[in-house]
């Protein structure tokens, strides 16, 4: 893994997806990641064609957790800062 060569000296920085890096760095304090990301991927909900509404429900509840803050209460809560 690249954040495991970083770890041992045999790079100097790796290029990993948020989620990854974020739960890697939970257990190696002497890690930093950068406050800027080198790219914004958003993450998809899949659902089967015939759902539509369940993606409708899903969507609008992403939405009101987005608004109130709790989205990024999650995020931070069990992929750190």
């Amino acid at each position: 893994m690249a954040l495991q060569l970083v770890l041992d000296g045999a790079a100097a920085a790796a290029v990993v997806d948020g989620v990854n890096g974020r739960l890697f760095l939970q257990n190696e304090p002497s890690l930093r990641r950068s406050p800027t990301p080198v790219t914004v991927e958003p993450y998809a909900v899949v659902t089967r064609a015939e759902d539509g509404r369940l993606l409708e429900e899903v969507n609008e509840a992403l939405g009101r957790m987005e608004e109130n803050g709790r989205l990024a209460a999650i995020i931070t809560e069990w992929l750190g800062p």
